[in-house]
């Protein structure tokens, strides 16, 4: 009874404590790549009800957009406003809460539950996301439900799951394919007994609703629209431009470096410490081999997917690695070390190392992933500040360059009716250049530009974040 108390309570605070965060960015604007597959597609629905499931091919980038659609009925319903676009993800969030509390259950020792629960939920990018009206999070609730169903065997779970996946977007298909492959090696070899013809029988009809989901959609978007994924117009086609060799390699440091942004690697450096106390066999054996097999074929069916090409390697699309890769880390740790000084050592450095990992800042000119750290927050406060001050100079917004995420119309963002937007900057040609260090798209010899030949008019800055106002020179004074 006393371990039954414990549970309630301890999972009562982390309801709570991701409750939260969900209520404390409910003003937030949308931000990032929410923009687009958030707030665009969401509007889009919201004002063309019988429009079914086509985009415009402006703001169509190839995935099934459910999560729109999610979205602009969430606003029919309670109203357009973003803290309901905040607190419909809300049932998301907790529900990740608990599937990995469920995960935990089964791969860590009862008495290392909680921590290791708390460690897991702690990744900076998973975090972040939460905060975020983002199709991400939708993504992750369903691959965790997808996963947990397949191990317990609840096969309408796993339907659902899996159905999920597909409809969030095309890395939900691909993560349903690397469930699929691993399921198939579960069942086919890892097992003590070979599963049955009835069994694959019964396994295969589990994933029939999702394929039949990617066959029907992919059709009627083709009949509609004469192409699938991608087409050579779309604004997202330089993304999936395959890369030469040398480039690959280059992409594969960067995934890397990804995976271990943020914190995680001085996670990763602790478990490699742990590895002196630890039998070597053990990392490969029982559950522990359970888990890297089903790391090594998501993480490969991943990478496959995005190493190889231009652009497609930003921090959320590996959250999933990086979620399997601490359940791996956390489940031989927990298993392996008898050493309690070294299980408390681990257990307050962790996460400690992960909340610090919303502190980590790079040098201007390095590109960051700002909406994989919370560092990014002062930018919703000084984006009302700019635009009041542009609003008060009565600035023009079309005359003011900048860059992304910038750069779409304002009610993309903030859901205030106004279709005004920030022009794509051009400094050869335009009198005013917003930039911030949340913008990636400046050159080195912009900015030295910047500094050199135009006066900052105006400038907010709070914590980790800026903006400046910059003004040509040789303009006329406001």
């Amino acid at each position: 009874m006393d371990g039954l108390i414990r549970k309630h309570f301890y999972l009562a605070g982390v309801y709570t404590l991701f409750t939260i965060l969900v209520i404390w960015s409910s003003s937030h604007v949308f931000f990032w790549d929410t923009v687009q597959l958030g707030a665009r597609h969401a509007l889009f629905f919201f004002e063309n009800p019988g429009a079914g499931l086509i985009l415009p091919q402006e703001i169509d980038s190839g995935h099934i957009p459910l999560f729109g659609y999610f979205l602009s009925w969430a606003w029919a319903i309670f109203g357009q406003t973003l803290a309901v676009s905040h607190l419909v993800m809300l049932p998301f969030v907790l529900g990740i809460v608990w599937l990995s509390y469920r995960l935990m259950i089964r791969f860590i020792p009862g008495k290392y539950v909680f921590i290791a629960h708390l460690i897991f939920l702690l990744d900076p990018v998973l975090v972040t996301q939460m905060s975020l009206v983002s199709p991400d999070i939708v993504l992750v609730f369903f691959f965790l439900l997808a996963l947990e169903s397949m191990l317990a065997h609840r096969q309408w779970m796993l339907s659902i799951g899996l159905a999920g996946l597909v409809c969030t977007s095309n890395r939900g298909i691909v993560l349903a394919a690397a469930i699929g492959i691993f399921d198939v090696i579960r069942m086919g070899w890892m097992q003590n007994q070979r599963a049955s013809y009835y069994q694959w029988i019964s396994r295969a009809l589990g994933y029939l609703p999702a394929f039949l989901i990617i066959i029907v959609y992919f059709y009627y978007h083709f009949k509609n629209t004469g192409w699938i994924i991608v087409h050579a117009q779309s604004p997202w086609a330089p993304c999936f431009e395959p890369v030469e060799i040398k480039v690959l390699f280059y992409n594969i440091l960067i995934a890397g470096w990804r995976l271990m942004d943020f914190g995680r690697i001085f996670l990763v450096l602790l478990f490699l410490a742990a590895l002196l106390f630890i039998k070597k066999e053990s990392l490969i054996k029982g559950k522990a081999r359970l888990l890297l097999v089903l790391l090594i074929i998501v993480s490969f069916v991943i990478l496959i997917v995005t190493v190889p090409y231009k652009n497609l390697l930003a921090h959320r699309y590996l959250i999933p690695v990086n979620l399997l890769a601490s359940l791996y880390i956390l489940h031989v740790f927990y298993n392996q070390i008898t050493s309690m000084r070294v299980v408390y050592f681990f257990s307050f450095i962790a996460p400690v190392v992960l909340l610090t990992g919303h502190l980590w800042l790079y040098p201007e000119g390095i590109a960051m992933g700002w909406d994989s750290t919370l560092a990014h927050t002062p930018y919703y406060h000084l984006r009302n500040d700019v635009i009041r001050f542009i609003d008060e100079k009565e600035i023009p917004v079309s005359a003011i360059g900048t860059g992304f995420p910038l750069t779409s119309q304002f009610r993309y963002s903030d859901l205030s009716g106004r279709t005004d937007a920030f022009s794509v900057k051009d400094l050869n040609k335009q009198q005013y250049i917003l930039y911030s260090n949340i913008i990636n798209d400046f050159t080195d010899d912009e900015r030295l530009l910047l500094y050199g030949q135009w006066e900052c008019i105006y400038e907010t800055a709070s914590r980790s974040v800026f903006f400046r106002l910059y003004k040509r020179k040789d303009s006329n004074p406001l």
